[in-house]
């Protein structure tokens, strides 16, 4: 596996120690560990509670839009 970076260097996450992505002040972090750093919820999480918002969006139009006939 080839650990480098597009800046050719070897960095390394703080939190899970595999490959980093990101670098904010000064630490180094993969995608999923900033991720959940910066929003405060794992990508699945994530992607979960906007499925669940979506569907529900998807539902309150179609009973709009059944009951506007």
């Amino acid at each position: 596996m080839d650990d480098k970076n597009i800046f050719m260097d070897i960095r390394t996450c703080i939190k899970c120690k595999n490959k980093a992505d990101v670098v904010e002040k000064g630490k180094d972090y993969c995608c999923s560990c900033y991720f959940k750093y910066y929003c405060g919820e794992t990508i699945e999480q994530y992607e979960k509670r906007t499925n669940e918002l979506n569907q529900k969006r998807e539902d309150k139009y179609e009973k709009y839009k059944n009951t506007a006939r």
